[in-house]
């Protein structure tokens, strides 16, 4: 019996995974890459040197390390199954591209506020703005926020995904917000110009922000370029966030739970070496930073 070709290997990794993932779109994208180049190999032929030509190869287009790092990851996935699965001998070692160590972007205080001030004549956009800063929020979970989430009384907003499939997905919280968050987020439900309801406040189950993750992102970046701050996304202001919490002083750990990380670790790894101390309250320090 001859070797199988990858090709064969990930077509079954690609249908056992697309059936029980959130989003199956990202393995088919990912399995359409690693296709032209892996397809027709055995395991035999997966040489360390093919590897790094396949991560040579998807570097020079502009792509950047952490996503080359997550489709070779993939290709280790499809590899494993197929050795659980009995249908080769071996998974052979995939060396990874190296984790960047760029630096990310951090946004000041005066940033933000051009940001706030570029975003201020479209309502959904600035709205959109506010609470990724006031929630430390994912793009998506933005996004997806209903009124229902959202307790103006309790000052408590649920980023938890309602989805079936949401123990699956990366962590969200439950934050609190502060006093005049709630009071804006009042007005920006009542107005009737933000959710065309003709003076009638929009049902539980009807989107906050009312925007796409990717209609926010682009808008995001006309805002910035409009207000002459560069290298803005969502993820830089989630980012940015967080180091200005860690730097005024408040706790590691409760910097974890609002970022909604699945432990602590994930957030030392990444903001450890600011040495927080524990001070103010996380969702006070946000009330400053963004006012």
């Amino acid at each position: 019996m001859s070797a199988p070709r990858i090709a064969h290997l990930l077509q079954v990794y690609e249908r056992d995974r697309a059936a029980v993932v959130v989003q199956p779109q990202r393995i088919r994208d990912t399995v359409a890459h690693l296709l032209p180049f892996f397809g027709q190999l055995t395991v035999a032929e997966i040489t360390r040197s093919a590897v790094l030509e396949y991560a040579q190869m998807r570097q020079a287009t502009g792509l950047k390390s952490p996503t080359v790092r997550r489709e070779l990851v993939s290709l280790r996935a499809a590899l494993r199954m197929a050795w659980r699965d009995g249908l080769i001998d071996r998974v052979p070692p995939l060396p990874m591209p190296a984790h960047s160590n760029r630096r990310e972007r951090v946004l000041s205080r005066d940033e933000v506020r051009a940001l706030l001030a570029a975003t201020a004549p479209r309502p959904r956009l600035h709205a959109f703005l506010r609470l990724l800063i006031a929630t430390c929020g994912r793009v998506s979970a933005v996004c997806e926020l209903t009124w229902a989430a959202v307790d103006l009384h309790e000052r408590v907003i649920d980023l938890r995904s309602r989805h079936p499939l949401a123990q699956r997905m990366k962590r969200r919280a439950v934050v609190p917000i502060t006093s005049e968050l709630a009071a804006y987020l009042a007005a920006y439900r009542d107005a009737p110009e933000v959710h065309r309801g003709r003076g009638r406040r929009p049902v539980p189950g009807a989107r906050v922000v009312g925007l796409s993750v990717s209609s926010a992102r682009q808008q995001l970046k006309t805002a910035a370029l409009q207000a002459g701050v560069q290298g803005v996304t969502p993820h830089v202001i989630r980012h940015s966030v967080a180091t200005h919490m860690l730097a005024e002083g408040v706790e590691l750990t409760m910097v974890s739970k609002m970022l909604g990380h699945a432990s602590v670790a994930i957030t030392a790894d990444v903001y450890g070496h600011l040495k927080p101390a524990q001070l103010a309250p996380a969702a006070e320090v946000l009330g400053r930073w963004a006012g």
